[in-house]
Order: structure tokens, then sequence, then C-alpha cells
């Protein structure tokens, strides 16, 4: 298991911590051990908020034992893996989400199976963008596609992820990103006692 730390971008203060096996699982019932096994390191009392990875899949099989476990957990967002996703699962999703108030983060946005209409029908609390892919694109290509996301879901809270430099820490700076995530913030001491504030 690994984590990475979750920071605001304009001050670099702690904001939540991304929990990781550190391997993809094999099967629905592999991730929902997965999701298991991470859940127990987000302490409830916990200021922090605590993204996990889970496929819809998962989340539809188990979407009452999920229920029981988050009722009561506002620090907890599912973090939806995309990748072989079908279009009626994420429909499924959007159908149960506000019902049993889950709250969802798109990853690696623009990648793969991310697209449009799946922001539409989700509406997630959280998107990542995805800073690897945007290597050697100017602040302009960033910035619409902020100004698309926003336009889309307002108020929706952005999170630029594998950050690795200092040129792309300044592009989330200027266009003032909410979030940052990546190498270039981790440290020695990103261990499990920092899960707890």
């Amino acid at each position: 298991m690994k984590l990475e730390k979750i920071l605001r971008t304009q001050s670099l203060e702690p904001y939540g911590y991304e929990l990781l096996m550190g391997k993809a699982p094999r099967s629905v019932e592999e991730d929902w051990e997965f999701f298991n096994a991470l859940i127990e390191l987000a302490y409830p009392e916990s200021l922090y908020v605590y993204f996990i990875n889970i496929y819809p899949r998962t989340i539809i099989r188990h979407q009452d034992e999920l229920y029981e476990i988050l009722k009561d957990r506002e620090n907890i967002v599912l973090e939806i893996i995309e990748e072989d996703t079908k279009e009626e699962e994420i429909i499924y999703l959007s159908n149960i989400k506000d019902y049993l108030g889950f709250k969802f983060c798109i990853d690696d946005f623009g990648r793969r199976s991310s697209n449009i209409d799946r922001l539409i029908l989700l509406r997630p609390e959280f998107i990542k963008l995805d800073f690897e892919l945007l290597k050697g694109y100017n602040l302009e290509v960033v910035e619409n596609v902020k100004r698309l996301v926003h336009s889309i879901i307002p108020g929706v809270k952005l999170i630029a992820e594998k950050v690795e430099t200092q040129e792309q820490y300044n592009i989330a700076l200027a266009l003032e990103i909410d979030f940052v995530q990546g190498y270039y913030f981790m440290h020695e001491d990103s261990g499990s006692h920092m899960l707890r504030p």
C-alpha cells in the first residue's frame, strides 16, 4: 500500500491523500478487497479527504455495503477507474450517486475513456487533470480545458496530478487549479503516520 499527498495549490498545505494498493485489481472481488484494506487507513475523524480508486462495476455490485461504510463518512471520495468501463455502468452510477450520497472523482481526464458525456452523467465533485499528458502544451491549452470543465460542472474542484516539474506547478498556480499531486511534491516523510492530522 502507498499514499500520495494532495495539496492545496497556492499554500501547499495538505488537503488529503490518494490511497493506493500499488497494483491493479484483477477482478471485481479483488478490487473490493483492495477497497476494504485501504478504507482502514482513512481515519473517520480526520480532517483530510481520502481518495480511493474503485471500478464502477465494483460500486454497482457492492452498493449496499458501500452505502453502510460511507453513509457517515464525508471525507471519502471514490476515484472512478474508467478503463474498460461500459457506458451503461456510467449511466447506472449517475442514477444512484445522489441517492446513495457518494462523492466521485474522475481520474486522468482526457485520457483513454474519459469524455465530456461521462462528465455530464457523473457530475463528479473532483476532476484530475493529467499534467503528464499536458507536457509541452502551453498555458492557454490548459486554461481552455479548465474553462470547458467548469462550464459543464460549475464549482467542480480540479486536481493537477502527475506534476513532476516546477514548470508544471507554475501552470497550476497561474491557472488557480485547486489542488496538486505528483512526484514533485513527494518527500521521504510521506508515511502512513501522516494520515491523521
